[in-house]
């Protein structure tokens, strides 16, 4: 059992704790702000020619980045929303959407320790399961293409 000055101790040791977690984490989105800008670009000019087509797969995926439901799922588990898949239409809940999913995207794969770029955007293209297994022939020419509009993006 602690006493009372111990207990206080333990407590601000915890808050101190506590800040340096919140600073790391705030420091680590930050630290990804101009990395998703740039993965933005490249995957909005490969995805949708920059914005001039917003649907794909067959209207499956939807606004500049050809967002799937399942990630409109994911984000809302993920953040407590409550957004449908033709939300995606209003440019900036497409946005956040987006920006919240490469950073997920990049953080896996940091993670991982397997975080390069070209990943993001195969992950992007195929989804998770494209890390498990060789990508497909079809998905790898979009992939390599996706990297060239890069240049596009500078």
């Amino acid at each position: 059992m602690l006493n009372r000055k111990e207990a206080k101790e333990v407590l601000i040791k915890l808050f101190w704790i506590i800040v340096a977690c919140a600073i790391l984490i705030l420091l680590t989105n930050l630290s990804y702000a101009g990395e998703v800008d740039d993965l933005l670009c490249v995957i909005s000019r490969a995805e949708s020619s920059g914005g001039k087509f917003l649907s794909g797969d067959g209207g499956k995926s939807l606004d500049a980045y050809h967002i799937c439901a399942a990630v409109v799922i994911d984000y809302n588990r993920a953040n407590g929303a409550a957004y449908k898949h033709t939300d995606l239409l209003t440019g900036s809940i497409n946005e956040k959407i987006a920006r919240w999913h490469v950073r997920r995207i990049i953080r896996l794969l940091k993670r991982k320790g397997i975080y390069s770029r070209a990943k993001v955007i195969q992950v992007w293209n195929v989804g998770f399961a494209a890390l498990k297994r060789p990508l497909p022939k079809k998905h790898r020419n979009l992939v390599y293409n996706k990297i060239y509009a890069e240049v596009v993006c500078r």
